[in-house]
């Protein structure tokens, strides 16, 4: 291997830099290990001895920036280089999108330039080069397939945020595509990632083969033992305070990271439709997520509850997007439009470019109110409900793919919901209109003329609900059933009533205390 290494380490730092790689790669393929190489290997893997006959699979758990993009494409162009002028054999790597498979073929195009074979590289495409009777191909794992190829190796590159178009994690899925891909040519499947949460297929190799003398190799390491232009001060001068950010550069696994819907409860949210005509006498709400960027879209949610089985369900009747960029003022006519039409009046959302939007609504003939809960909270809301089985959604598949982008994440103080894809838009707008159906369909029917207060629920505290005895409130779902009325009582000490009372006459509007819905 040193023949396809020397050319390409001596011009980025010399090989003392990539020791623990080359004793590695040289395990995976056979190759005899010099004792100081052999105490490298210990180490990164955990195991004694290596295998005579190499290893058909290697996954590399490794810290981020530890140079795991370069080792793949040094384990593709060796194997293009051996094939060259064999039988004809696909070399494939597989990245998360279109740039990252062009670096990767790229760091492949400069390796074999410095080979033998540099005077015979065809650059048939954006994703593919020909060497000799070797053909090598980046693909996106987007749109990867890798039925059909067969050859030496298969890279999947950064397994662990692989995803396919509809935003599912696919790195099983390209495991299984890749073992009889490489099978013809006895070939190998070289996996490489950072750890992340403690899910998929990174996570299971590491439980099932870490440590353990198997047919599978595992390696982890922390940045600076796989890549010496890093040291650990480095690393931890970077992280600072960000614990998580300290864990990608140690290459651990991380507890409170996790995907927020699992795939079934995502399955399940999809009605058989794509969306549903406003009925009369319904209730509707609506939300919106405008654009906070020039590269996000504006969307609108718009959700009604109804009771199925003894349960309350929101129901999202339509979800529609306006791609980036647009026309402010033509994104809410549209809207509007949709609205009115649901004989909706009033509509939520964030307060994105201050009061801008808020008066846009305003000449279209609603009123804007800013969002009960931030987005964070929002997303956890709509997960519990999810969770549930209380919320249907239409069958789209940009909301779907978004949700599937979703993660939860644990802080010491708070739990928050971040977005690890391009776009969140119709996803937040789906799951603030279920807030809001829900909250609505919580809303008590008032019998009498009086101005009340509602105050957040304390099942410590005794009400005198009109109607009935004293009781206490009881919690189901997102909203607060009372048995016999309206939960009456002053507001305690730290609750603040911020002006937003109303006069009781008929069903009662739901209302909201200070930031937090209930």
């Amino acid at each position: 291997m040193d023949t396809v290494f020397a050319p390409y380490l001596d011009a980025h730092g010399g090989a003392a830099s990539w020791s623990v790689w080359k004793a590695v790669l040289k395990s995976i393929h056979g190759e005899e290990l010099e004792p100081a190489e052999l105490m490298l290997w210990r180490e990164v893997t955990g195991r004694k001895h290596p295998r005579a006959e190499g290893y058909a699979r290697t996954f590399w758990g490794l810290g981020r920036s530890s140079g795991k993009t370069t080792a793949a494409a040094i384990e593709m162009a060796y194997e293009t280089v051996r094939h060259a002028r064999g039988k004809r054999a696909d070399v494939v790597g597989v990245a998360q999108d279109s740039r990252r498979s062009a670096a990767l073929l790229e760091v492949v195009k400069d390796l074999l330039e410095l080979s033998p074979f540099a005077g015979e590289i065809h650059k048939a495409n954006e994703t593919e080069l020909r060497v000799g009777r070797s053909r090598v191909l980046a693909l996106p794992s987007a749109a990867a397939s890798l039925r059909g190829y067969h050859g030496p190796v298969v890279v999947l590159d950064e397994v662990t945020v692989l995803r396919g178009a509809e935003g599912r994690y696919n790195d099983r899925e390209l495991l299984r595509s890749a073992v009889p891909a490489v099978r013809p040519f006895g070939g190998r499947v070289f996996a490489l990632g950072t750890p992340l949460g403690e899910s998929g297929l990174m996570w299971d190799m590491q439980g099932a083969h870490k440590g353990r003398d198997t047919g599978v190799l595992f390696v982890f390491g922390p940045t600076w033992r796989f890549n010496g232009s890093i040291t650990e001060a480095d690393a931890r001068g970077d992280a600072g305070e960000d614990l998580d950010l300290l864990a990608e550069y140690e290459g651990r696994f991380r507890s409170n990271l996790r995907a927020l819907l699992d795939e079934d409860t995502i399955a399940a949210l999809a009605g058989e439709y794509t969306s549903l005509p406003p009925r009369e006498g319904e209730s509707y709400v609506g939300f919106v997520d405008m654009s906070g960027t020039r590269s996000d879209s504006a969307a609108l949610g718009i959700a009604h509850a109804e009771a199925r089985e003894g349960r309350r369900r929101a129901v999202v009747d339509l979800l529609d997007e306006v791609p980036a960029p647009f026309n402010a003022e033509a994104a809410v006519e549209r809207f509007a439009a949709f609205m009115k039409a649901y004989h909706i009046t009033t509509v939520a959302g964030d307060l994105y470019g201050g009061d801008l939007y808020a008066q846009s609504f305003g000449r279209a003939g609603l009123r804007f109110e800013s969002a009960p809960l931030d987005k964070s909270g929002l997303f956890v809301s709509f997960a519990v409900s999810a969770r549930s089985g209380q919320v249907v959604t239409p069958n789209s598949e940009v909301l779907l793919r978004q949700l599937r982008w979703l993660e939860e994440k644990i802080t010491p103080t708070k739990m928050i919901v971040r977005h690890a894809g391009p776009h969140d838009d119709v996803a937040n707008a789906c799951a603030g209109a279920v807030h809001l159906a829900l909250l609505q369909a919580a809303a008590p029917i008032m019998e009498f003329d009086e101005r009340i207060t509602l105050e957040m629920p304390n099942p410590n505290r005794v009400r005198y609900a009109p109607g009935g005895d004293a009781q206490k409130p009881s919690l189901d779902g997102p909203g607060v059933h009372i048995g016999g009325g309206v939960v009456m009582g002053e507001p305690e000490e730290d609750e603040v009533d911020d002006g937003r009372t109303a006069r009781a006459d008929g069903r009662f509007r739901q209302l909201r205390r200070n930031r937090i819905g209930w």
